[in-house]
């Protein structure tokens, strides 16, 4: 039996941590025994995090030797260098990563939209671009030092043999996978009590929008809400997670006073993960207005839950959304275009329920947790020949 560790820098709540437990438990259905150990759960996206992460390789050493580990599979950026080399040279284990988007793009974006809407002071916006570089650094670094990398799309590929040097010969494209049995159209009666919870009306139509930043551009699509409701007046935007930065939640309510919309938007803050498909399911739209996203979780799910989604045409969401047949794809900045595309979602029934049949099956065909599993399972073999 194949021993495999995966070692996560992020929370078990984020989307990379909602993808390393999904892999593990689909593995299991091949024999193959998974553990995962959670580097800095707390703490994302710094140079500090990065540093905690060099540091740790005693942890990482000792539940090798715990596991008995065979393979070691990173999540995100490989820092612990010492233990890549002493793992691969001393002791023979390959060592692969899945890179799930590049930090040096993520702190670039970051800057951009803080920027946009809560600012940015010049010695913050100093530390970020260093923070950015660090990252860049210790990526370039990390990844040359695996026996092998895995891309979650195909913009993710192409940005690691652009920006870190990784030799394609060592990249494969495998697409994260989602649950679909526990991602899909929940009962009426399901829906219904939710509303009730939300205190949203059966004559609503609902715009839904997951996990708020100003990376994600939550503010572009409360400013394109004056212009749907000129023809759906009877809509309801609800936002689900604690929005981050400090700072950000206080600026989108500003705005949506500013527009006249305060009382269309539902806060509905962190929810438990079996109220999430049923949120995706009373939805009629989901809505990504993305400045950056490498392969976003939030657009699977919606997906599998037969929901049109409606998103900028960045990073890798062109490879999930394919536009006019799953949903619409539109420009980055472009407020009116996002408007008017999410109107002719909630005005066409027909043409909502098409794009949301396809779209499960797509997210079936492509995405689903069984065909990650496959497909990392063949990167496994492929480095015990």
């Amino acid at each position: 039996m194949l021993r495999v560790l995966e070692i996560v820098s992020s929370r078990q709540d984020t989307g990379v941590g909602i993808i390393a437990k999904t892999l593990a438990k689909a593995m299991n259905t091949h024999s193959i025994e998974t553990t995962i150990l959670w580097l800095n759960p707390q703490i994302k996206g710094n140079i500090h995090a990065e540093l905690d992460n060099v540091l740790s390789w005693s942890r990482i050493d000792s539940t090798i030797k715990k596991t008995h580990a065979d393979l070691i599979h990173f999540h995100g950026v490989p820092s612990n260098f010492l233990e890549i080399l002493y793992q691969k040279s001393i002791q023979r284990k390959p060592i692969i990563a899945t890179c799930h988007g590049l930090q040096y793009d993520f702190e670039l974006c970051r800057i951009q939209a803080q920027k946009e809407t809560i600012g940015i002071n010049s010695s913050e916006q100093v530390l970020q671009r260093i923070s950015a570089l660090s990252a860049r650094s210790l990526a370039l670094l990390g990844y040359n030092l695996c026996d092998h990398v895995i891309a979650v799309s195909r913009f993710v590929a192409d940005r690691l043999k652009k920006v870190y040097r990784v030799p394609d010969k060592k990249i494969s494209i495998v697409y994260n996978g989602i649950d679909t049995e526990f991602f899909c159209r929940k009962s009426e009666k399901e829906i219904g009590y939710l509303k009730k919870r939300l205190q949203i009306e059966n004559s609503n139509k609902v715009i839904l929008f997951v996990r708020p930043s100003p990376r994600k551009g939550l503010h572009h699509l409360v400013q394109a809400m004056p212009i749907i409701k000129r023809r759906n007046r009877n809509i309801k935007l609800v936002v689900v997670g604690k929005p981050i930065p400090d700072g950000y939640e206080e600026y989108v309510k500003k705005l949506s006073t500013k527009l006249g919309i305060e009382d269309d938007i539902i806060l509905v803050g962190k929810v438990a993960r079996n109220d999430l498909a049923t949120l995706y399911s009373l939805s009629q739209v989901y809505v990504l207005p993305s400045f950056y996203d490498a392969l976003p979780t939030s657009v699977l799910e919606a997906m599998a839950c037969k929901v049109p989604v409606v998103a900028y045409n960045v990073g890798g969401i062109p490879e999930m959304v394919q536009n006019g047949t799953t949903g619409f794809l539109v420009e980055k900045g472009d407020i009116i275009s996002l408007a008017q595309k999410i109107e002719l979602v909630l005005s066409d029934d027909l043409l909502a329920r098409r794009l949301g049949e396809v779209s499960r099956s797509r997210v079936k065909n492509r995405f689903s947790c069984e065909v990650m599993s496959k497909n990392i399972l063949n990167v496994y073999s492929s480095l015990e020949k």
